[in-house]
C-alpha cells in the first residue's frame, strides 16, 4: 500500500511489469468502499498465471486517508497523482513513470468493465476483446 509520493516515484522505479496500475482510495471514501471488490476482481485477473495479461502490469493501492501525516518530503501523493476526485484509477508505464491513463469517479455503472477496458486499451488487446465480445452478443 503506498502512502507516500516517494514510496510511488520508487515503486514505478523498480517496476518489472511494463505498466502500473494504481488506485487512490481512503477509508472515509464511501464509493471507495463500494468499489473495492470490482479493483480486486480485476487485480487478481490480471494477476491469474492463465492469463494472457499476467506479468504485463502490477497493481497497488494509494491510501490518501492519513495523507497529510504521511507527506514527508513535502509533496502530497494526491498532489503527484493529481487526484481530483475519489476513487480514481491511474495507469503509468513504469519505464519514464508517465502517466498514460486515468479514470476517476464512481459514477460508472460498470467500474470493473471500465477498468479492463483501460488497460486492455493500454496493453494492445482491445481490437481482440472486441471482436470477441461481438460473437457472444
Amino acid at each position: 500500500m503506498l502512502t507516500t509520493a516517494v514510496q510511488l516515484r520508487a515503486l514505478l522505479r523498480s517496476c518489472a511489469e511494463p505498466l502500473l496500475c494504481v488506485w487512490a482510495t481512503a477509508d472515509w471514501c464511501v464509493p471507495c468502499k463500494r468499489l473495492q471488490p470490482a479493483w480486486e476482481s480485476v487485480a487478481a485477473d490480471y494477476g491469474d498465471a492463465h492469463d494472457a495479461y499476467c506479468g504485463r502490469v502490477a497493481f497497488a493501492v494509494a491510501d490518501l486517508t492519513d495523507e497529510a501525516a504521511n507527506s514527508l518530503d513535502g509533496e502530497s501523493l494526491s498532489e503527484v497523482l493529481r487526484v481530483a476526485t475519489l476513487p480514481s484509477f491511474f495507469l503509468f508505464e513504469s519505464v519514464g513513470g508517465g502517466e498514460v491513463a486515468r479514470a476517476e469517479g464512481a459514477a460508472h455503472k460498470r467500474p470493473g468493465k471500465r477498468l479492463h477496458a483501460m488497460l486492455k486499451r493500454h496493453l494492445g488487446q482491445e481490437e481482440l476483446d472486441s471482436t470477441s465480445s461481438r460473437e457472444t452478443g
